[in-house]
């Protein structure tokens, strides 16, 4: 064989060997089963549900207030001769708040009023002596006995006055603090004129203001819980002790009057937020963060068998915390919490652990 024939004769060879090494792969490709789709999946958190009687709140925000005042005055004219409070200062039921002292012309009447009873003792006396001996009749001494009487009430009531040395005593009628003070010691003070307010802090009340459109909603005795806006955890409860139908003309809001215990951090002058319980409704409890909403309506998804279904709702109940719906919700399966704005109806979804 010259040399050219053998050439031939080798390329011949490498093709035929390429040929038969690509039949042999395309073989293997064709071999292999055609790859499964991948069925899309959301990862979500799931929560229970559960039917229940749920109540909703309304907000509003209030000033707490005591529960009586007691205004301070003298009954005669008189001086300020001590005063032993301050204006916001706290005081216990029986101690002395002032020590009055009257006038001359009224020292002059209790003076006159201690006379005139001393003389009515005497002539009582006299009376009696005499009528032992058979020198006067019954009747002079029942005479005398009412002339006796009545000079011991004018002496009472000059007493009261602040006639009497040492002047007239204020206490405080009950626990309470100084709520106004518009005399200091050494003022002279009108009779019946109030120089010194007390509030009661043994109860207190709170006068909250609600938009009259919620009028129909608030009932007396509902409960209410109130926090001061410095310790909104801190909650205080109440009652709904009166419902005022009246609009107030500055603030344009209805008054309702709340009843609570005195607690250490409810003291007059306080602002005070509200929720106050309305009546209860029958509704599924969900967190309000598995309710969305769109073109459609509200709805939830639910999960059953690793599968969303797209359930229908309609919130009925607001509490502030969770929602109250209704609708064709199934109490046994969970609902989708997060992972709810990805899903569609029928999607897979697997739970985040």
């Amino acid at each position: 064989m010259n040399k050219r024939n053998a050439y031939l004769a080798a390329s011949l060879a490498t093709v035929v060997a390429g040929a038969a090494a690509l039949g042999g792969v395309a073989g293997r490709v064709h071999a292999q089963p055609a790859q499964e789709a991948v069925q899309p999946s959301a990862q979500v958190v799931l929560a229970p549900v559960q039917m229940k009687q749920m109540h909703a709140t309304l907000a509003a925000y209030g000033d707490v207030l005591p529960g009586s005042l007691q205004s301070v005055s003298s009954p005669s004219s008189a001086r300020i001769a001590r005063l032993n409070v301050m204006q916001g200062q706290s005081v216990k039921r029986g101690e002395v708040l002032a020590m009055l002292e009257g006038d001359p012309a009224v020292q002059l009447a209790y003076a006159q009023a201690g006379t005139a009873l001393r003389q009515a003792n005497a002539d009582m006396e006299r009376i009696i002596a005499m009528q032992k001996l058979q020198l006067a009749t019954q009747s002079q001494v029942d005479a005398a006995a009412k002339a006796k009487a009545d000079a011991e009430s004018g002496m009472a009531a000059q007493r009261e006055l602040g006639g009497a040395k040492g002047g007239l005593v204020i206490r405080a009628a009950d626990d309470g603090v100084v709520m106004a003070l518009t005399a200091f010691q050494g003022d002279r003070v009108q009779p019946g004129t109030p120089f010194m307010q007390i509030g009661s802090t043994g109860n207190l009340k709170v006068v909250l203001g609600i938009d009259p459109t919620d009028l129909p909603k608030v009932r007396k005795g509902m409960a209410v819980g109130l926090a001061t806006l410095a310790a909104p955890d801190r909650s205080v409860a109440g009652k709904v002790a009166e419902v005022q139908n009246i609009v107030d003309p500055k603030t344009q809001l209805a008054n309702v009057l709340i009843r609570v215990p005195a607690a250490g951090q409810l003291v007059p002058g306080t602002r005070v937020r509200a929720e106050i319980e309305l009546d209860g409704k029958n509704a599924f409890e969900v967190p309000r963060q598995a309710v969305l909403t769109d073109a459609n309506g509200s709805y939830v998804f639910q999960v059953g068998g690793h599968a969303a279904h797209r359930i229908a709702v309609r919130p009925v109940v607001d509490n502030g915390r969770t929602l109250g719906v209704s609708g064709s919700i199934d109490p046994a399966l969970p609902v989708v919490v997060q992972g709810n704005y990805e899903l569609a109806e029928g999607m897979h979804v697997r739970e985040a652990r």
